[in-house]
């Protein structure tokens, strides 16, 4: 994460910033096929939401993808972008456009998630209440940030990832296809491994997504949310991290966010001073800078996928490359003065 309305806002800025580039067959690519584009600026997220996570070895794929066990983040791009290069002429465009909205969450994470992860503690706390509360302010964060960024896009899916689905048409197989051939448990270390629990594998990075556009809608609901708010209260938090989902109460931007904060690298500890509207600018930066990196493997002139993607990527929750499980994490003792984001 952060959730759907950041990543699709970085994406849009993105292709504006493109259009008004060299790199004009990425920037073709982006504007026929924006839902394919839509889609891949999510697509880290889906298996996360795939039977609301019960899935362990295909959550694990997505924490993989994301960089949770130290890998290069880039190997999974590199290899979708090779298989694009060896697909039909037809489907090419799609499937970059695809691949370049993967791109866009990769760096929108990449600058926002050292603040996510610093504000709301250890998402991997060994102390299961400890976890189970991380992850509910985890969450309610970026429902938060989704909530102040609204403002500022107007997307042309009334913002419904299922919109984005139905208007896919033949291209989400294929889509669908590159993702099981290059993310799959393969890219997670074998010592940390889950075992498959899911006796049909073929199909469940579409039928994640699927699942994602559902959950989107109910946590949009007012009645869901009242009663989700209900059932946790009579559960005794136990249902928190559903609840901080639940964006029908959050839909107005916060004004807290209109200040600048000071965060540290939960890692390095690195002293980080911006407003989230910054930060935002330097995802759009670092995206552009990356969206250019694929124009000669678009238009045809070059097919050296590793000379044009010769980076090393990062981990998409720390912002730093090869960051391993067991690196000593540091969080903030006292989170943020929101309701929900308190830590005590």
């Amino acid at each position: 994460m952060p959730r759907e309305i950041v990543h699709w806002l970085v994406l849009e800025r993105c292709t504006e910033r493109l259009s008004e580039s060299d790199a004009t067959a990425a920037a073709t690519a982006l504007k026929t096929h924006r839902s394919a584009a839509y889609l891949g600026a999510i697509a880290h997220d889906a298996p996360y939401y795939y039977r609301l996570g019960a899935d362990h070895a295909f959550s694990q794929i997505a924490e993989a993808i994301h960089g949770r066990f130290g890998q290069d983040t880039f190997e999974p791009i590199r290899t979708m972008a090779a298989d694009i290069l060896h697909s039909p002429d037809s489907e090419r465009g799609a499937l970059w456009a695809f691949l370049l909205g993967m791109v866009s969450h990769y760096a929108a994470d990449v600058v926002f998630h050292p603040l996510v992860f610093y504000f709301t503690g250890d998402y991997y706390d060994p102390d299961p209440k400890q976890r189970t509360k991380a992850r509910a302010r985890h969450r309610l964060l970026e429902v938060y940030l989704d909530s102040w960024f609204h403002q500022y896009i107007e997307t042309w899916n009334k913002g419904k990832i299922s919109a984005v689905l139905n208007s896919l048409d033949n291209t989400f197989p294929r889509i669908t296809e590159l993702l099981e051939a290059n993310c799959n448990t393969d890219f997670v270390p074998e010592n940390v491994r889950e075992p498959e629990s899911d006796s049909n594998l073929d199909d469940r990075w579409e039928r994640s997504f699927w699942h994602m556009a559902k959950l989107q809608e109910l946590f949009f609901s007012a009645p869901v949310g009242f009663v989700m708010r209900q059932l946790n209260t009579l559960t005794f938090g136990m249902l928190n991290e559903y609840d901080a989902l639940c964006s029908y109460s959050r839909r107005k931007p916060n004004k807290f966010f209109e200040q600048r904060l000071e965060f540290h690298n939960p890692i390095d500890q690195a002293t980080i001073t911006a407003t989230v509207n910054e930060l935002l600018d330097a995802a759009v930066e670092d995206c552009t800078a990356l969206f250019t990196m694929f124009e000669p493997l678009i238009s045809g002139k070059s097919k050296d996928v590793g000379a044009a993607l010769s980076i090393t990527g990062k981990s998409l929750s720390m912002g730093l490359e090869h960051v391993a499980p067991e690196t000593k994490r540091h969080f903030s003792e006292s989170g943020l003065p929101l309701p929900g984001l308190k830590i005590s």
